[in-house]
């Protein structure tokens, strides 16, 4: 799942630089994709928890089911896929709407799939989720506190 949405992320973000001549939104993707791999990977060697289909819950046994890379993958890479397209875009507000709700409902199916083929304990779901969505705030917070050329210029 991870490299079907890196690409989508990828080419939006291409797509946008190119159209507004910006670094920008890649920039932003690329960062945001590190660092989403180097915290939950952190993570993962960290508390080292077992999967469930094994039916034993043990941590620091060197399993990388704690937290959730697929959750925090969904929130942050279909969250900043929406933030750059509204940033960009600027579509109605109907549409902003459609936006939020369809990344709630792509991290919602991702956690119910991974609780269905018991890939995942509930936690760390709600570790991934977590993760990700905080990743996303502070890439959209870092974003939003660095002034644009299209910033400067609609200023003056």
């Amino acid at each position: 799942m991870r490299g079907l949405t890196a690409s989508i992320l990828l080419s939006l973000a291409i797509y946008l630089g190119w159209k507004f001549k910006s670094w920008r939104p890649f920039n932003l993707s690329v960062i945001s994709l590190i660092a989403l791999n180097a915290v939950v990977g952190l993570a993962k060697l960290e508390f080292g928890r077992t999967k469930p289909r094994l039916n034993v819950d043990l941590l620091y046994v060197g399993g990388m089911s704690y937290p959730s890379g697929h959750a925090s993958n969904a929130v942050l890479t279909w969250g900043l896929i929406a933030y750059l397209y509204i940033q960009y875009a600027q579509p109605r507000l109907e549409i902003v709407r459609a936006a939020a709700i369809s990344v709630v409902v792509i991290s919602t199916i991702v956690f119910w799939v991974s609780i269905f083929r018991n890939t995942h304990w509930v936690s760390d779901l709600l570790g991934g989720l977590a993760i990700g969505t905080a990743l996303l705030m502070l890439i959209i917070a870092v974003d939003r506190s660095i002034p644009s050329r299209r910033t400067r210029r609609s200023n003056l």
